[in-house]
């Protein structure tokens, strides 16, 4: 059995507030769906970290891909290169990690692409050798391509947290997000539904983007390739996202996006 790598995502410090615009972003698109929603015919393909431990680039680019393929179709999409959201975020951490390969914050990979935007993958491609190298200045000065406007935090806890995430899928946004994992991650098969690992059981701590909810179960995209699951995808019960070992919860507002300010 093959071993994935679920040691990249690094927990936010309970901190003030440091995002002086997202709390009033809490996405309020013109138009939601209500009851189920699958976001999967708009996803792009299947990413993989190989063995690194950048799962937190690979779930925020994912989550930028699907809105841009949202907004503009499948032909208009482009690979993002979670390589360069990997170096920008690590530079953004105090003190700076571009050196090491030990993970990220969601929040940092997400204000990379707010301040300086994000490559495409042809521009600066991915290559687990080259995690610590710097993005050269071609690929970023057409990063603008994919810059987003914000992103916002869902902040709430328990049942209304999951009632939040709920909200933001029916709007057509992705989620990212960080929980624990165990052996039941590595050895997931489609089909199955992933279940709260509480930290004594743990091994990792893995970030992954939430795509849909059916049936009362959540549907996921994992970053450990196609051969993964259900062609990378999972199945996850409510109560992991519901639970304290869950954290980190991230929306992104692309350029292209039209959203109504927070009126409540």
């Amino acid at each position: 059995m093959s071993t994935f790598k679920a040691t990249g995502f690094r927990d936010e410090p309970d901190s003030p507030d440091h995002w002086g615009f997202e709390d009033k972003l809490r996405s309020r698109m013109v138009q939601t769906t209500p009851g189920d929603v699958d976001l999967r015919p708009f996803t792009s393909p299947r990413h993989n970290q190989g063995g690194t431990n950048s799962c937190v680039a690979q779930a925020t680019c994912k989550a930028v891909e699907i809105k841009r393929i949202m907004a503009k179709g499948h032909e208009a999409h482009i690979d993002l290169s979670r390589l360069a959201v990997y170096w920008f975020a690590r530079n953004l951490m105090l003190p700076k990690e571009t050196h090491l390969d030990d993970g990220t914050f969601v929040s940092h990979a997400f204000d990379a692409m707010r301040r300086f935007g994000v490559p495409t993958e042809d521009a600066w491609p991915w290559d687990r050798r080259r995690v610590s190298d710097v993005p050269t200045w071609s690929a970023m000065r057409q990063a603008y391509v994919s810059k987003i406007d914000s992103f916002y935090k869902i902040r709430s806890t328990g049942v209304k947290r999951v009632d939040m995430i709920v909200e933001a899928l029916q709007a057509g946004n992705p989620v990212v997000f960080g929980t624990n994992t165990n052996s039941s991650w590595q050895r997931y098969k489609a089909g199955d539904v992933l279940q709260t690992v509480k930290d004594r059981d743990k091994t990792g701590r893995h970030a992954t983007c939430l795509v849909g909810i059916k049936d009362g179960k959540f549907i996921g995209e994992n970053s450990w390739g196609s051969g993964w699951g259900d062609d990378g995808f999972y199945l996850m019960a409510p109560d992991v996202l519901a639970d304290e070992v869950s954290h980190d919860f991230w929306v992104p507002q692309v350029g292209f996006e039209t959203y109504k300010e927070q009126t409540a």
